[in-house]
């Protein structure tokens, strides 16, 4: 670690696994193999998303359920998050379905083909690289938008 870092911060290098949202920017800096993010650290948060939604759906017979996305005004962080910024993709409209799969991977498929709007990312965002989905782009190569609709499993 030294010989990376001024003496005066060789020891004040402290990781914080628990705060780390997986964006790379620390394997930046850090000295060549001392870090390693692996990408099944993302994987527990999208198969719990998962689980949670078969289980409220499976409460439901199928033919009493429909599903209404809104692929407009999307913004970097997911609505839940209470808060909203500028769009970072274009609108792509607003898909109906009974399958809730099908419609999650619609709407992923097409926002794939999509640029992002560089302008309206947040100044606490960056893209990271231009491979992949563009929320990927955002959320690092790591974070895959299609796991969760992989782990999905529900009665029909």
């Amino acid at each position: 670690m030294r010989k990376y870092l001024p003496s005066n911060l060789a020891f004040r290098f402290h990781l914080h696994p628990e705060m780390c949202n997986a964006c790379g920017r620390c394997l930046q800096i850090a000295p060549p193999g001392s870090l390693k993010i692996d990408a099944a650290n993302f994987h527990p948060f999208q198969e719990a998303c998962a689980i949670g939604s078969s289980l409220v759906l499976s409460t439901f017979g199928t033919e009493k359920v429909i599903h209404i996305s809104l692929a407009t005004h999307m913004t970097p962080v997911c609505d839940c998050f209470g808060f909203t910024g500028m769009p970072v993709l274009p609108d792509v409209g607003i898909l109906g379905s009974n399958d809730i799969v099908a419609i999650d991977k619609a709407a992923l498929d097409l926002t794939a083909r999509l640029t992002l709007i560089e302008d309206n990312i947040p100044t606490s965002m960056e893209v990271h690289a231009k491979q992949g989905h563009p929320f990927q782009w955002l959320h690092g190569p790591l974070k895959n938008p299609y796991l969760t609709i992989q782990n999905f499993s529900y009665r029909k």
